[in-house]
């Protein structure tokens, strides 16, 4: 089965949105759009927009179905703090919906708005979060085998550090922001 893979932007660590930043993404793979305070954030979806469809990528775009659905990408991402609001449960399908998870609690809100996949982390160390308590592969592996949806290892993963999670049942791949940085 493919290992899915997940560039999630960070543009003062990886620069602008270009085609050469998802080389190691295969057809499938996707692109999650952060870049929050980015006062540009539409044109940067715009520009993820067209790279992802001529690479065969999905794009998801963090939290803001306005600019989700704008751009027409291919689903949402819920950062914690979003999946206590109304309006989610009234989100657009087929959209692909993916939730941000940092614990039991989360992964419980998670599994009731029926996301698609859940993104568990920190699950090693990571410059985005620096100094950030990680759950290790031992307590990512319970979390994510009782998660009860597709999961995917956050924090610290590259390829090569993403065989310190498996094997787990439930686990599809992982996202990263280093992994993809110049």
């Amino acid at each position: 089965m493919h290992r899915l893979t997940v560039l999630v932007t960070d543009r003062p660590r990886q620069g602008p949105p270009e085609a050469g930043l998802t080389r190691g993404l295969r057809r499938g793979d996707a692109v999650l759009l952060r870049d929050y305070p980015a006062a540009d954030r539409p044109a940067l979806a715009r520009r993820w927009r067209a790279i992802t469809r001529a690479r065969g990528l999905v794009l998801i775009i963090a939290g803001d179905i306005g600019l989700a659905l704008a751009v027409g990408a291919d689903g949402l991402h819920l950062p914690g703090h979003l999946m206590h609001r109304p309006d989610i449960q009234r989100r657009p399908r087929p959209m692909l919906v993916t939730a941000a998870a940092h614990g039991r609690v989360d992964l419980i809100r998670a599994r009731r708005l029926k996301v698609d996949l859940v993104l568990v982390s920190p699950v090693l160390p990571t410059r985005s979060h620096p100094g950030a308590r990680v759950l290790g592969p031992l307590r990512f592996r319970a979390l994510a085998t009782r998660a009860g949806l597709p999961v995917l290892a956050m924090g610290g993963m590259t390829a090569t550090t993403f065989r310190q999670v498996t094997p787990c049942p439930n686990l599809k791949g992982f996202a990263a922001i280093d992994a993809f940085a110049r």
